[in-house]
């Protein structure tokens, strides 16, 4: 093991607090400056175009055209920005351009389709939720044929409080999202829809508290 003199050992304790308390904000928290995302930029654009495609025409396409800008060479998209390709990423970039942009994006979504299958798929994709998440998308974009098949997600979650925490967790928001958005997608019986009633106020309740709480 290589010694480290005591002096060089305080002047990097030194550096690396002061580079912690530059990043802290006025009210305490303490913020970085992340890379820019491609899951972000995916599933906002498509948002924006569910709600108004036309109001929203100027951010959609810079969106769009962002996306296609980070694709990678393989065909593929990294999470954010610098990462290496990999299969939720690709498979929400390509949903968010078919929704959003299918006849710019023509190329750009049939190579992230080609890297995607090399990938072997969503079926690669081992978190069975975000797997969920990304065959909705890709279901919505009429991509059926990579999608396979869509099963419909439990909204009912959110009203066992432990039980969201334990198996969807941060990902509350984009889970409340297009469980809500499933109602277009797929027919569900009398017992689920009533399920569904009493599940829907308190989703939007969830996400009314998501976006009130100051990010940290």
């Amino acid at each position: 093991m290589t010694a480290v003199p005591a002096a060089e050992l305080d002047r990097a304790i030194e550096a690396g607090a002061e580079a912690l308390l530059a990043r802290q904000r006025p009210d305490g928290a303490f913020t970085d400056n992340p890379p820019a995302s491609v899951l972000g930029t995916g599933g906002t654009i498509a948002g924006l175009a569910a709600v108004d495609p036309v109001r929203n025409a100027d951010l959609i396409d810079g969106g769009a055209a962002w996306l296609r800008d980070q694709q990678h060479p393989d065909g593929g998209w990294g999470g954010v920005t610098g990462a290496p390709s990999e299969s939720v990423a690709t498979a929400v970039a390509i949903a968010a351009l078919g929704l959003t942009s299918a006849g710019a994006s023509a190329d750009a979504i049939a190579a992230g389709r080609a890297w995607l299958a090399s990938a072997g798929g969503v079926d690669a994709i081992t978190d069975p939720a975000i797997a969920l998440l990304c065959r909705q998308l890709l279901t919505m974009a009429g991509m059926t044929d990579i999608a396979g098949p869509l099963r419909r997600i439990p909204l009912e979650l959110v009203l066992v409080d432990k039980v969201r925490r334990q198996r969807i967790s941060f990902r509350t928001a984009p889970f409340i999202g297009l469980a809500l958005m499933q109602d277009g997608l797929l027919h569900t019986s009398p017992a689920h829809k009533l399920i569904q009633r009493r599940a829907r106020p308190v989703a939007i309740r969830l996400i009314r508290t998501t976006r009130a709480t100051p990010a940290r």
